[in-house]
């Protein structure tokens, strides 16, 4: 499942929730972060309920919303459409 989610601040600083298997991608200025889990159905521990689950549409919008000036929109939806392959 594709996750929204922000950091958590522990006593060695900020880091990614235990329960995000990759993250860091997609950076927001809101400081929030996309991640990766596996799906409820193979998945053997608890994600918060408050986790926002993100769509592959929602997600695709995002990396085209993130991209920079010297990405065209067809190539952010590529490299999420690529991202997304990679981790079904």
């Amino acid at each position: 499942m594709i996750l929204e989610y922000k950091m958590v601040k522990t006593h060695e600083g900020l880091q990614a929730p235990h329960w995000v298997e990759d993250g860091g991608h997609y950076p927001k200025p809101d400081f929030s972060f996309v991640g990766w889990s596996p799906d409820n159905d193979v998945r053997e521990y608890y994600i918060p309920d408050t986790v926002v689950v993100l769509s592959n549409e929602q997600l695709i919008a995002r990396a085209v919303e993130l991209k920079d000036s010297e990405t065209t929109e067809e190539q952010a939806t590529a490299q999420a459409n690529a991202w997304i392959t990679a981790r079904s």
